[in-house]
């Protein structure tokens, strides 16, 4: 048995088609506003 075929993990992918889009906050407030805004961009 190889290392790839003991561990589980490794058949795993972890990359998905859509990027996270990057949306930059001007102050620390706005955090909740530029998280929403990154998950309402990556769900179109």
């Amino acid at each position: 048995m190889s290392i790839d075929e003991a561990n589980p993990l490794s058949k795993l992918q972890f990359w998905r088609r859509n990027r996270l889009p990057l949306i930059l906050q001007s102050e620390a407030a706005e955090c909740g506003l530029a998280c929403l805004a990154m998950v309402a961009g990556f769900h179109g």
